[in-house]
């Protein structure tokens, strides 16, 4: 299993709900038929205002967590 100590609360998107309301929905995933998300990062302030976004189209690419602590730091 893959772990990693990242410090954040994560969402874990089972139905997609989310990740359409972001428009992060990669439709028709890797030619599947099937949906998945973007790899995704967003920091909302207590506000409800986005203060930090990040959308990777390689589901490879780790979101930039140094960027993410240094905005999460500022609010």
């Amino acid at each position: 299993m893959f772990q990693m100590e990242i410090g954040v609360t994560l969402l874990s998107d089972f139905g997609r709900k989310v990740s359409a309301s972001y428009d992060v929905l990669w439709e028709n995933f890797a030619g599947t038929g099937g949906d998945s998300s973007y790899r995704a990062a967003f920091v909302i302030d207590k506000g409800g205002v986005i203060q930090y976004s990040e959308v990777t189209e390689n589901p490879g690419v780790m979101p930039n967590f140094e960027a993410i602590q240094t905005t999460l730091a500022k609010i």
